[in-house]
């Protein structure tokens, strides 16, 4: 795993919420008939790596590190947990997603994968992971702006 310190972490959040933002300002000009905004597979792939990064900012922060020393790799409910995250805030659900066609139930921390080789997804768990992911986004971005981190 390439090392990487709080700061590196807490600078490629805000890229990569920068450039989803940007991406969904674009998506809005170009379908503002749209009753419901798609997102594509790209910008969830960059939602859940900004979410990613954001967390493990945090978690550094928290264990006074200087990089990232556990192997945590991209679980985030276990980001979440260690991190002693309100259920109420953010509840720790067990997210899980399925493939069309396919049974298996994947967990979240593999859903980048689909996003990154565009792998089709149910749309309905999509979007629950999404939303989920959303509001993880706002928490960090709270959290971060809260202890002057940004």
């Amino acid at each position: 795993m390439i090392p990487a310190n709080q700061r590196e972490y807490q600078k490629a959040f805000s890229q990569h919420l920068l450039a989803i933002q940007s991406i969904e300002k674009a998506k809005e000009a170009e379908k503002r008939e749209a009753k419901k905004r798609e997102f594509s597979a790209s910008c969830n792939l960059l939602l859940f790596y900004a979410v990613e990064c954001g967390l493990k900012a945090l978690h550094i922060r928290m264990k006074e590190k200087k990089t990232e020393t556990k192997e945590i790799g991209h679980n985030l409910p276990l980001l979440v947990r260690e991190l002693k995250i309100n259920p109420k805030t953010i509840p720790n659900i067990q997210l899980r997603f399925r493939l069309p066609n396919n049974k298996k139930r994947w967990d979240v921390d593999e859903i980048h994968q689909a996003w990154r080789y565009g792998v089709e997804i149910d749309p309905t768990d999509e979007q629950t992971i999404v939303d989920w992911l959303k509001d993880l986004c706002k928490w960090i971005k709270n959290r971060i702006n809260e202890r002057g981190l940004l």
